[in-house]
């Protein structure tokens, strides 16, 4: 419903809250006459600012989140309000507040704030204090805005690199409204974001597990719809580490490069590809299982470098597949064995209870990978698959990780 109130000319800024008042009446206010003609009016109440006016209409501001980010899919998104800032007069009725949720999803989702239309320097100076100017699609900043707010936005998508949806935040992200000529503008930013231009930002996201994300948002430019934030690539900050056989092992499944060199073939056993399906592990109901669909367990395991019944693992750069061997033959079976040398984005071992991790460490002479990398990247992996539940790190340092040669 729109509802009106008649100007108060220079009235200390003038607030009014709804009650219908059906005949014309007068009243004294800080020595000024006041006349209200069939207008809403409850209780006026002023706050020192001189010559302004609270005529005012409320409108149902809409704003569209257009999502088109390639192969990926928008499953939910919300905006949590964390701060605001709105044209003195423009919300008598507070319709609008700290902690308000604006949820939609999909490729053409939308929300919408209820507010007057009126803008102020005071708005702008909000956004200016709260988002630099080249945090925002524009790249510099406005000069007045009707109102604005600050909010946290979670996106939970899927397709591309997850399988699973798979939430992530933008922990200060910015929307508001002036206007251009004739039409209200949108503006969009967000805190610690980048202009790439195009009219474009790039914002900075976090999943629970860690693993960050950018979103791009355009927002302004010809053939552009003023009332349209578009979400529009989604990029990983970098590729994962890439962890590397060590030197002194390539070439091991066909020649005594470290072994002892009194034994004769074969060497260490260099799995196919159609070998390493055997091994491969996946995420189920959040738990671990094997490629025979049963629940991954180490507790038969008959070694484990930490003394505990383990599993040595690694995960293929495709940072999502996952294999793992209870078996490690000194001088025949290895990490390397199951990638055939090939290059990793983790390794170590799994500690494993009917498909709960217990524990994982980065123990693995023949990658020696850094354990918080390690650590990281496995976790996301299996995050992105669904696996959900906590498990420590182990880590061995350069020092034991050196031991572990020739094991």
């Amino acid at each position: 419903m729109s509802q009106s109130i008649t100007s108060l000319g220079s009235v200390n800024r003038l607030q009014a809250t709804k009650r219908i008042a059906n005949e014309i009446f007068s009243t004294q206010l800080s020595g000024k006459a006041v006349k209200f003609t069939n207008c809403e009016v409850d209780t006026i109440a002023t706050d020192g600012d001189d010559d302004v006016s609270v005529s005012m209409t409320y409108h149902d501001n809409k704003v569209r989140l257009p999502f088109t980010a390639g192969t990926y899919k928008l499953d939910s998104a919300s905006f949590t309000v964390t701060d605001l800032s709105i044209t003195p007069g423009q919300d008598p009725d507070i319709k609008n507040r700290v902690r308000d949720v604006k949820l939609w999803n999909g490729e053409r989702g939308s929300i919408q704030w209820s507010v007057g239309r009126s803008k102020s320097t005071k708005v702008a100076q909000f956004w200016k204090e709260n988002i630099k100017a080249g945090e925002s699609t524009f790249g510099h900043n406005p000069d007045e805005l009707n109102f604005a707010f600050m909010g946290r936005m979670d996106l939970t998508i899927s397709g591309g690199v997850f399988t699973v949806p798979t939430t992530f935040t933008i922990e200060k992200a910015a929307i508001g409204q002036g206007s251009s000529g004739a039409t209200n503008n949108w503006w969009f930013g967000c805190s610690r974001g980048t202009n790439v231009g195009g009219y474009r930002v790039r914002c900075s996201a976090m999943s629970e597990s860690g693993q960050p994300l950018w979103f791009y948002f355009l927002r302004g430019g010809v053939g552009n719809d003023v009332d349209e934030i578009r979400l529009d690539e989604v990029e990983s900050p970098g590729p994962f580490v890439t962890m590397f056989l060590q030197p002194n092992y390539v070439g091991e499944s066909i020649m005594n490069k470290w072994q002892n060199p009194q034994r004769s073939p074969p060497y260490v056993t260099y799995y196919t590809s159609k070998q390493a399906d055997t091994l491969k592990l996946h995420v189920k109901d959040g738990l671990l299982y094997d490629v025979n669909n049963e629940l991954f367990d180490t507790s038969e395991s008959n070694f484990g470098h930490l003394n505990v019944p383990s599993a040595i693992f690694v995960l293929s750069t495709d940072a999502r597949s996952i294999y793992a061997s209870r078996q490690h033959k000194l001088y025949m079976f290895h990490h390397s064995s199951m990638l055939a040398g090939g290059d990793v984005f983790s390794a170590g071992e799994i500690s494993v209870e009917e498909g709960v991790i217990k524990w994982m460490s980065n123990a693995s002479g023949h990658y020696k990978p850094d354990a918080a990398t390690a650590y990281k990247q496995f976790k996301i992996a299996l995050w992105n698959q669904g696996y959900r539940t906590p498990f420590p790190l182990k880590p061995l340092n350069q020092a034991m990780l050196d031991l572990l040669d020739r094991h």
